[in-house]
């Protein structure tokens, strides 16, 4: 299994490291690539996406790299713009969701001119009834 780290090169060696640690298996580094023995105990990819991505939590690379998989290899990729994706991953998905909702309703109000009518009084809906 091939890791390619694209920018994070530098920090290969202690990555691979982390992951021989972590795995139990060998791990070797050819310049911007990281190769795994993961067939000899039985590795699976998404056990290597895990602890990539406690890595890159732990190294303080959360928000600018990800993790990503593809068929018989994972890749590190930079993230264009970290801010947005800090701000992302900070809510979980149903507070995005209700976030959004504020926001579509705030735009609605905005647009249309609000009505204001006086609404009766409870004492004034129900007649009082005498016998």
């Amino acid at each position: 299994m091939k890791i390619t780290l694209g920018k994070l090169e530098k920090s290969a060696q202690d990555l691979s490291d982390f992951l021989g640690e972590k795995l139990g298996v060998e791990v070797t580094v050819n310049g911007g690539e990281i190769d795994i023995e993961a067939q000899a105990n039985n590795v699976k990819n998404s056990q290597v996406k895990t602890y990539l991505k406690r890595y890159l939590y732990l190294r303080g690379f959360k928000g600018k790299y990800r993790a990503s998989a593809e068929r018989g290899s994972l890749n590190i990729l930079a993230l264009k713009n970290p801010e947005e994706e800090e701000i992302k991953s900070e809510l979980p998905k149903s507070k995005k969701k209700e976030q959004e909702l504020k926001q579509t309703e705030n735009s609605i109000t905005e647009e249309k001119p609000t009505k204001t009518e006086e609404k009766p009084t409870k004492t004034e809906e129900k007649p009082t009834k005498t016998e």
